[in-house]
């Protein structure tokens, strides 16, 4: 009988595939500016000569900066809701705002986010967390 391990990974993309340009946070909520960087070598796969940020980076991005925001590890716990409403190309928007509000209920840190540059909607996320 095989044993299997289940290994806990985490894939940071701060500074490699964006950086943050300002950071404005308030009573349950925060809004983050990124910059997205074109040379990231996701960038470069994901996909050659027409970059396309992965909505699994995406997802990751919200939880690095909902990190940063809060001041603590977060695993994540429940999707209940991701939309991907439009390709968020970092040749046609190299800076992204990424708007949260939150809120902590039973355990868990219920996260509402929204990826947007101007009026244009790139994707809306509904995510809980629970600590690490």
């Amino acid at each position: 009988m095989q044993k299997f391990q289940i290994l806990e990974t985490s894939m940071i993309l701060r500074n490699e595939l964006y950086s943050i340009q300002d950071t404005k946070c308030g009573d349950a909520e925060f809004c983050y500016s990124l910059n997205l960087n074109v040379e990231s070598i996701i960038y470069k796969a994901h996909f050659p000569g027409n970059p396309i940020t992965p909505g699994a980076c995406m997802m990751q991005m919200l939880q690095e900066i909902t990190e940063d925001a809060v001041g603590r590890k977060l695993v994540l716990q429940k999707l209940s809701n991701v939309k991907f409403l439009m390709p968020l190309s970092p040749l046609e928007a190299s800076n992204v705002d990424v708007r949260c509000k939150y809120a902590e209920t039973d355990g868990l840190l219920k996260v509402q986010a929204t990826f947007a540059s101007g009026d244009v909607v790139y994707a809306k996320m509904s995510m809980s967390y629970i600590n690490n």
